[in-house]
């Protein structure tokens, strides 16, 4: 069986909890939750489909395009993932149990290069503190995607559904004190989302957007902020909001085209 590795350093903390949320151990579902939220995030971005995978109808011959790689219901998982940790880096083994297409490999490879730059890694994300990594190894080739290969790959055999879409993501990384993300807060609340209930309790919001921050030299810095929306109509206003404090996001669909090439280029 083929096997590619790619090696990540945690530079804040990775919560990778179990069903009574605590974080002993890094546990491979909590790493495969987080990489398939962001990977359906990118094929949504190029126009695959992608469907909660909470609630999905996929199955064995009618499944979407993430599920074609991650697998549902009568369609297995094309790889089995492995998780080795040492003192300092976290080794992540791919094993292929079926063969995994060279396009699925480079929307593979472009998650974590988004996840790295922008995103941030794990469970609790709503942790300002959690969740930031730097990839320092990768046998995974780092080539741009093609658009005929990517056109000729998704199938959309059953509906996703549209959100989050890197079309609908917004990141910032410089300009961001705190006072910048309170009047985001405030003039989009679009952003903090609904109170969530669970046995009858209101325990948290299903926010869009993440404050990250990072330990330099013993004191916590802004390092980066990054959310999306669900249509075109609140991404102007979070864009304006930005441009109104001089400050300049980078949109989903800027980082999309800058991973496309032509065949033959």
């Amino acid at each position: 069986m083929d096997t590619f590795t790619i090696k990540i350093k945690p530079l804040t903390p990775l919560w990778t909890g179990n069903a009574n949320r605590k974080c002993t151990v890094l546990r491979e579902t909590g790493i495969l939750g987080s990489l398939r939220w962001w990977y359906e995030a990118v094929v949504r971005g190029f126009g695959g489909t992608a469907c909660d995978p909470t609630d999905s109808v996929c199955d064995s011959k009618n499944h979407c395009d993430a599920c074609e790689l991650f697998g549902c219901t009568g369609w297995a998982r094309k790889f089995r993932l492995e998780v080795e940790k040492n003192s300092s880096d976290i080794t992540l083994k791919f094993i292929q149990l079926r063969k995994i297409e060279s396009i699925e490999k480079a929307l593979l490879n472009k998650t974590f290069q988004l996840i790295e730059e922008y995103g941030g890694f794990g469970g609790k994300l709503v942790n300002e503190k959690n969740g930031l990594i730097e990839i320092t190894a990768s046998s995974i080739s780092r080539n741009s995607i093609v658009k005929n290969e990517l056109n000729n790959y998704f199938k959309n055999r059953a509906k996703g559904i549209s959100s989050p879409s890197l079309l609908y993501f917004f990141f910032v990384k410089e300009g961001l004190e705190r006072d910048v993300v309170s009047g985001l807060k405030s003039e989009c609340s679009f952003l903090k989302g609904k109170k969530l209930m669970e046995d009858g309790r209101d325990v948290s919001y299903s926010k869009t957007y993440f404050y990250k921050m990072k330990n330099v030299n013993g004191g916590w810095q802004p390092d980066r902020l990054f959310g999306y929306t669900k249509n075109s109509n609140d991404f102007t206003k979070v864009l304006e909001y930005f441009k109104g404090k001089g400050i300049m996001a980078i949109q989903g669909s800027d980082i999309i085209n800058g991973w496309l090439k032509e065949a033959g280029q």
